[in-house]
């Protein structure tokens, strides 16, 4: 049955209609509405994925162009290295560049062993009786460097930096 079936007076049927019409449009404006924030949300959530995604992904990739090996006494990262090598690609120290096949050589063989004074002459420094060497070192890339951490397997992801792969 439809309102135009019905037996009303006509003042009625208008009014109705004006109430059903109105309803109708609120209806379809909330739906719209509602689609609208729906789509807004699925966008946003993508490209908030889409950024985690790919900043993991760059995460796990090693660096492309090392220039720098850092040196690191601690896991503790924001001390800052002890010591960093740099490569040097043109002048006069470009052939005496750190060997990048063997970081944790170039760090271990500088590695900070405490010194004394030596008992013939207060002003000649010589290592600590019993100093340890240096501990198991780790590779791992930081930023355009190789860092060298002392550590074993799983510092570098304890540390959320990936491992170097020796390239």
């Amino acid at each position: 049955m439809t309102l135009n079936d019905m037996t009303l007076p006509a003042a009625t049927k208008a009014a109705m209609r004006n109430v059903l019409e109105a309803e109708l449009r609120t209806t379809k404006t909330r739906r719209a509405r509602r689609r609208i924030g729906f789509s807004a949300l699925a966008v946003t959530v993508v490209a908030a994925g889409a950024t985690a995604g790919t900043a993991y992904y760059s995460s796990l990739q090693p660096a492309k162009d090392l220039t720098r090996i850092s040196c690191y006494s601690s896991t503790d990262l924001s001390a800052g290295p002890y010591m960093t090598l740099m490569k040097e690609l043109s002048g006069p120290f470009a052939n005496e560049n750190p060997d990048f096949t063997d970081p944790v050589g170039e760090c271990a063989g500088s590695w900070p062993v405490p010194m004394e004074p030596s008992p013939d002459d207060p002003f000649v420094l010589r290592p600590v009786a019993g100093a340890e060497p240096a501990p198991p070192l780790v590779t791992c890339v930081k930023e355009d460097a190789v860092a060298v951490i002392p550590g074993g397997a799983g510092t570098c992801g304890a540390l959320k930096l990936p491992e170097w792969n020796g390239r």
